[in-house]
């Protein structure tokens, strides 16, 4: 029997998935069903008796036959508990349980939870829908729960339920229309809406347009999507844009979404819906369709975008040339290669032929050669062209290129040597040897560089062949690197001096120590140029067998041998060029002096001091940069009074670079110049930031003692240095300097302790609140204002203090801090005796809006200091009570032009409407003009 009731589930869910008649499964289903139900017949007799929970129980028994019969007489019970009972069966292990209670749960259960659970877990069996007509059931289930319920049922994570929910979606909108999922695009539940929009485009009845249209302003972009999308369907215009804009959403999983709906109606109904947006009025839209038309992939897009290059709107030829190279297609070739020959030079132009040239790159095609190779003269198109090309040679490969390297056309041949350079081929050798001699300067110059990029040994000897014709040989020959050292040094005795030249210079580049001796004798060479490459060479391979000969070249030469010369010895760090160097620190070259002081600070011997501090006074610009530069990589202690001394001159390059140099010296003496420094504004950033390094090299506990020293400089610069980590560790001494006889440590004090953090500080700096310097006073506040919370309790406490400075200050940092604790001892405090205090505390209450102070404000514009009435003015408007309009407007009036216009400033801030809503609340005519 078990194997019966299996074989006629089974064989009842193959026939009505291959579908077969009705009639036929109806037959089946009594004939076969008839000995399993013998038990159910009497259940169903019996069933007013039937204690419904007897039959759950039943549903966990060991025999299938039970089970089902249970099942299927649950399915008969309609009633108080069925659905309840019912819906445990539909998590049964046995399929023929699941499937009649589920047919149970479609056709007469009334409990959303029941029918919740259904489509969130049930495993629909094939032959499920035997017992009913699939269109009646679907019937039932929507008018006992509604379309919402079914609407969830699309977008449930099991494959048949959809299924079950789709069918059943169909066959309302084929009965009814479109109007009951046209009332779920209004529920609450975007998710709803979004999958409700989607049946709507499924079904395709245009009669939903409207409703589409509206729901593209739903706050949800999925709901947005999907009803640009369902539009796009119905073939209404209105879908096209938002899924043009969707399509770069930076939402990837959007953008996505947007494009496949966008394609989804295939290629020739998108082109046609897409050929009219081309030509929209809307510049943004147009350049969107050509976008999508790219997405198609088909060559029949070509002829409408190639009409687009010629369009007026620059964005719009951008996005065409490159949706034609995205397509690919060998049709476009020409039409983007004309692009790139318009002789207009503005910016806009620029950018489409940029993008004309990345498309002819993705397409691939050998005819882009000449073309490309021209826009690379293009210094504006030279990157794109360069990327375009090497994308056409990874497209095409070896052989068409060396095809096209025999070309009549010296465009062509360019573009394919040009190409090669981006394959690196070996099979490409033998044919770009042959146009080391084009009669083309410009095809030499790049087959010498694609020859270098091949790394071929049997390119060497021809690339040194024509070191003196071909400006890029010698770079090619160091791109195939060391196995052209041999080659190179034999080139030094060639009898161009160009060549050799160029032959000294490649060997600097490779690198190779081997190659020393030779540029040491090419030192002695006749030609200056020579000489002055070699020198170049030998310090770029910082071998010190060559410092003897290259000190012994720093006399009776020219000027460019010398500089070389110089370069050279600074690498090699030689201590034997120190005294040839420090002769030509006063030769009459600036460019010389310079040159020879940098190789000093290079060499970094000490004994050059003194000769490098001479050159702090130099006439020159530049000696005086070269020289300072050069005393802070010597870090000789003798420098910082001679480099100070630069700091308080002209405030130019030389003076940055002192200070720097100070900064690397680590010598405390420097606290005091840096410091002065940072009044000055040209210098105070890099004053700073040497402050900060030499505090870090001099550390904490020196910086301490700084702050001791008699010098109120040495003071202010330790107390600069130690804004920051430092400061932490000398929270005490910074406390003690908050009492220092100058104003400006103190206040730098204050700063580093608030930079610092520690609540140690806290105490000590609300009692220096009382500065009597007003600067002072501030930079306390702002440190404590750093504190935040913690500092509420001390500043409260100080609005209590005889000071009244400190009054005032404690009340400013209060509102910054914005704590609510500050309220009442700020209002406490509205009637202080010093106006100070009272036009801070004014204040403090605006900026926390605090609106039981309104009436303290409203008073204070009777203050008898201007001060006081012009904050309690701005206050008030930034209270934003009401009850505050007349009297602001009464306080117009002033006879003091600053409480003027702060009066009017605040009638700003309640708006011109409000103004007038209260003046004719209270019958007041005069006109009021707050503009």
């Amino acid at each position: 029997m078990e194997g019966l009731v299996k074989i006629i589930v089974i064989g009842l869910g193959a026939l009505l998935f291959v579908g077969l008649a009705w009639p036929l499964a109806k037959r089946l289903s009594a004939r076969l069903r008839g000995r399993a139900r013998h038990s159910v017949a009497a259940v169903a007799r019996t069933k007013a008796k039937l204690d419904a929970r007897l039959l759950c129980r039943s549903l966990g028994g060991r025999d299938p036959r039970v089970r089902a019969a249970a099942a299927e007489a649950l399915a008969d019970i309609v009633g108080a508990g069925g659905a309840a009972n019912i819906s445990r069966a539909l998590s049964a292990q046995d399929l023929g349980v699941r499937s009649f209670a589920a047919t149970w749960v479609l056709v007469h259960c009334h409990d959303p939870g029941a029918v919740g659970r259904y489509f969130a877990g049930l495993d629909l069996p094939p032959g499920l829908s035997f017992a009913r007509d699939p269109e009646w059931i679907m019937g039932q289930l929507v008018d006992a729960l509604g379309v919402e319920s079914l609407v969830a049922g699309l977008g449930d994570g099991q494959e048949d339920a959809r299924s079950m929910a789709g069918l059943a979606a169909d066959e309302i909108c084929r009965v009814e229309g479109v109007a009951p999922f046209v009332r779920v695009l209004d529920n609450k539940d975007a998710n709803l809406r979004r999958l409700a929009a989607w049946v709507l485009g499924a079904f395709g009845d245009p009669d939903a347009a409207p409703w589409l249209a509206a729901a593209l302003h739903d706050a949800d972009i999925w709901v947005h999507l999907e009803a640009a999308a369902a539009l796009w369907k119905v073939r209404d215009d209105r879908g096209a844009p938002p899924l043009l804009r969707l399509m770069n959403s930076d939402v990837e999983e959007v953008a996505a979404r947007a494009t496949a709906r966008l394609t989804g109606l295939g290629v020739v109904k998108a082109l046609e819906k897409l050929t009219p947006l081309l030509r929209d009025r809307f510049s943004g839209l147009r350049q969107e369709a050509a976008r999508a038309l790219a997405l198609l992939n088909d060559r029949r897009a070509v002829p409408l975008l190639v009409e687009a290059l010629a369009e007026n709107t620059p964005a719009l030829r951008e996005e065409a040339a490159r949706a034609l190279g995205q397509i690919g297609h060998a049709s476009a070739v020409e039409p983007l290669s004309a692009v790139l020959d318009d002789k207009r030079r503005d910016a806009a132009v620029k950018k489409t032929q940029a993008a004309a040239a990345i498309a002819l790159g993705r397409i691939g095609h050998i005819k882009a050669l000449a073309p490309l190779a021209r826009a690379r003269q293009d210094a504006e198109l030279k990157s794109a062209a360069e990327e375009a090309l090497e994308a056409l040679a990874l497209a095409q490969g070896v052989g068409p290129l060396v095809n096209a390297l025999a070309n009549e056309d010296e465009a062509i041949r360019l573009g394919a040597a040009l190409a090669l350079r981006h394959v690196g081929d070996e099979h490409a050798v033998e044919p770009l040897l042959r146009v080391l001699d084009d009669p083309s300067a410009k095809v030499r110059h790049e087959a010498a560089l694609a020859l270098g990029r091949t790394g071929h040994a049997g390119a060497v000897e021809p690339l040194v062949g024509v070191l003196g014709q071909t400006d890029t040989a010698w770079q090619a020959l160091v791109e195939i690197g060391p196995m052209a050292v041999g080659a190179l040094l034999g080139a030094l005795k060639a009898p161009s001096a160009l060549a050799r030249q160029r032959a000294a210079t490649a060997l600097g580049q490779i690198g190779q120590d081997r190659a020393t001796p030779g540029l040491i004798e090419a030192l002695a060479d006749d030609d200056a140029q020579v000489r002055a490459a070699a020198a170049e060479a030998l310090g770029q391979l910082a071998d010190r067998r060559a410092a003897g000969p290259l000190v012994a070249l720093l006399d009776n030469q020219p000027n460019e041998v010398l500089l070389s010369a110089a370069q050279a010895l600074g690498r090699l760090h030689s201590g034997v060029a120190v005294e040839p160097l420090l002769r030509m620190t006063q030769r009459q070259d600036p460019a010389l002096r310079a040159a020879a002081a940098t190789a000093l600070g290079q060499i970094g011997d000490g004994g050059a001091a003194g000769g490098l501090i001479a050159r702090l006074e130099d006439e020159n610009w530049d000696v005086r940069v070269a020289a300072a530069q050069a005393l802070g990589e010597l870090k000789n202690p003798a420098a910082v009074a001679p480099l100070a001394k630069l700091l308080s001159g002209i405030s130019d390059q030389a003076a940055k670079t002192a200070a720097m140099a100070l900064a690397q010296i680590g010598d405390a003496r420097a606290l005091g110049p840096l410091a002065a420094a940072l009044s000055e504004p040209a210098l105070r950033a890099v004053a700073d930031e040497a402050l900060k390094n030499l505090g870090q090299i001099l550390g904490g506990e020196a910086l301490a003692g700084a702050l001791h020293g008699r010098d109120a400089g040495l003071r202010l610069g330790a107390a600069m240095a130690l804004r920051g980590e430092q400061g932490k560790k000398a929270v005490g001494p910074l406390i003690e300097a908050l009492e220092d006889p100058s104003p400006a440590v103190r206040g730098a004090a204050a700063q580093a302790l608030g930079l610092a953090g520690q609540a140690e500080a806290i105490p000590p700096l609300a009692a220096a609140l009382g500065d009597q310097l007003k600067s002072v006073s501030a930079s306390v506040g702002e440190a404590l204002e750093r504190f935040g919370e913690a500092a509420v309790p001390a500043l409260i406490g100080r609005l209590g203090s005889g000071n009244g400075r400190a009054r005032a200050q404690a009340a400013a940092s209060l509102a910054a801090i914005a704590d609510r604790r500050a309220i009442d001892p700020l209002k406490a405090t509205a009637s202080d005796p010093q106006p100070e205090v009272r036009a801070s505390v004014m204040a403090a209450l605006g900026k926390l809006a605090e609106r039981t102070a309104a009436d303290l404000a409203i008073a204070a514009l009777h203050d008898s200091h201007r001060d006081v009435r012009a904050a309690a003015a701005l206050a008030l408007g930034q209270i934003g009570d009401d009850k505050a309009v007349r009297p602001l407007l009464r306080a117009k009036g002033d006879s003091v032009k600053m409480v003027r216009e702060a009066a009017l400033e605040a009638l700003r801030m309640f708006g011109k409407e409000k103004v007038q809503e209260v003046m004719d609340r209270y019958g007041l005519e005069e006109s009021v003009n707050l503009d």
